[in-house]
């Protein structure tokens, strides 16, 4: 749930919206709703080739994605813009080590929330490879170009999901409740072809997605104002774990994910809230 800021327009460049299944999610969407925090969102997605779109009512959180995330957060002690490149246990319990070379602990338990080749690439080999559990998951890539135009297009649509082409989704992002910004269209690859094409120079990776996009539109997209290319390497799970967490109490290591369910923000959030009901209960034992 990410949001990317340039001058005037803002760009939710990571997952587009959500929908509630579970009873525990609902729950929770129904109090952010409330609160404010989430909307609905979009009326209708066009369904281009052979796209499928479920039948199912679909929320955004405002006035951003990544809104919600930092309504979450804000009773917490968050600290940005630091990269943790190593995890260390000493007799006292877990320290961090940061790119600067600084320690920071010491802590009891250290939770994983990252793609799992990164949890995996972290945590202790003993965790990680948890009975070789996680060699079976698989995760798939996905661009997101973002354009800005002074001069708003004629969209035919306000969201649509293609199949069978470079494109998987175009949006007009600042349609999206409570956005007031410059006029914003998000274009996110589809997996298969970006796991094809990861690798690939940015300007050609860029230039595939516009040439495609402006066709399926209609519209020269070419003529953006703004225009910036984002690489996601971990976006969608096509091989989940299959179980909600992993946990090592004794250790005092865990991981969560949507990866662990799926690919879905419901996803996350499930995984989340059952190793925390896991954690709860080892920690008043």
């Amino acid at each position: 749930m990410a949001t990317r800021y340039a001058g005037d327009y803002e760009f939710d460049h990571g997952a587009q919206y959500f929908s509630a299944g579970s009873e525990r999610f609902r729950a929770f969407v129904k109090a952010q709703a409330a609160a404010g925090n989430i909307l609905a969102w979009p009326d209708r997605i066009e369904k281009i080739g052979r796209a499928s779109a479920r039948k199912v009512e679909r929320f955004v959180s405002a006035p951003r994605m990544n809104s919600l995330c930092k309504a979450l957060a804000g009773p917490l002690e968050t600290v940005l813009k630091m990269r943790i490149s190593a995890v260390e246990k000493q007799a006292d319990g877990w320290y961090l080590l940061d790119d600067a070379g600084e320690r920071h602990g010491v802590f009891d338990y250290v939770v994983s929330a990252m793609p799992a080749p990164q949890m995996v690439a972290l945590l202790p080999d003993a965790f990680a490879r948890d009975g070789d559990a996680l060699s079976a998951v698989r995760m798939a890539g996905c661009f997101s170009l973002m354009l800005g135009f002074e001069a708003a297009p004629e969209m035919p649509w306000e969201a649509a999901r293609i199949a069978g082409s470079p494109v998987g989704w175009i949006a007009v992002n600042s349609n999206k409740p409570r956005r007031v910004t410059g006029f914003s269209v998000l274009i996110q690859s589809s997996n298969d072809w970006a796991e094809a094409h990861l690798e690939d120079a940015p300007e050609t990776v860029e230039a595939t997605l516009l040439d495609t996009a402006s066709g399926l539109a209609g519209v020269d997209l070419t003529q953006a104002d703004h225009k910036a290319l984002h690489r996601w390497r971990y976006a969608a799970t096509p091989q989940p774990l299959g179980r909600p967490f992993l946990l090592d109490g004794e250790a005092g290591l865990a991981a969560c994910g949507d990866w662990c369910l799926g690919s879905k923000v419901e996803a996350a959030f499930e995984s989340g809230a059952q190793l925390a009901d896991a954690l709860l209960e080892q920690i008043a034992d």
